[in-house]
């Protein structure tokens, strides 16, 4: 026989609600976007990563990117500094492509804390009488080099839907 293991929550309007128990890495890291089309020339492009920390109290550590052969990122590493538990930082990163071909690059990000290295993050589903759930996804980002040109002047307008996003891996396209 098995159950799950539930806390107590007190939410207003709705009294004492009781949800599973949820165990969450001391550290979460998420890339955003998490892909994008980059055209062949692009010189550079900015990759941004969240830190987002379970830990009780303070949080140091490093965050570093790893990337496909001869590309470079600077900063090459990035400390971040958490004081609380729930808090999170965010850090850009701006990468310097080798060589761009027409093809698909993976960037990875890690979150070293503590002697332990975190590779995924997580976003979390739910509101006062749903149950939580949690989302896990690797923390990287696809770049797909593209022979993309954009006309001079062009302006594209583009509604966004929850979570999107679209708008953010457009910029890549300057």
């Amino acid at each position: 026989m098995h159950a799950n293991v539930e806390v107590p929550q007190r939410v207003t309007g709705f009294g004492t609600l009781y949800e599973p128990l949820a165990v969450l890495p001391a550290i979460s890291i998420t890339v955003s976007p998490a892909a994008g089309a980059v055209p062949l020339d692009a010189r550079t492009l900015q990759v941004g990563a969240m830190i987002h920390s379970n830990v009780s109290g303070p949080a140091n550590g490093n965050v570093k990117l790893n990337l496909p052969e001869g590309w470079q990122a600077s900063p090459a590493e990035m400390p971040f500094h958490i004081a609380t538990t729930g808090e999170e930082q965010n850090m850009i990163f701006t990468v310097t492509p080798s060589h761009m071909e027409a093809k698909r690059y993976t960037i990875t990000a890690t979150a070293s804390y503590a002697g332990h290295a975190y590779t995924e993050g997580y976003t979390v589903a739910g509101y006062p009488g749903l149950r939580r759930s949690y989302s896990f996804r690797p923390a990287s980002f696809s770049a797909v080099g593209m022979d993309a040109k954009v006309a001079p002047g062009l302006k594209i307008g583009y509604i966004m839907g929850t979570g999107d996003e679209v708008p953010q891996s457009l910029e890549f396209l300057g």
